[in-house]
């Protein structure tokens, strides 16, 4: 396997981990707005 298929795969994994996280941030978030109301 060539280092640079690896690399992308690290990377994609990283950004997928990131977004996931920080769409649950986003969401709790929006959940923390609407119980002050």
């Amino acid at each position: 396997m060539p280092i640079d298929v690896i690399a992308v795969i690290i990377v994609f994994l990283i950004f997928s981990i990131g977004g996931f996280i920080l769409i649950k941030k986003a969401e709790r978030e929006i959940n923390n707005k609407d119980d002050n109301h």
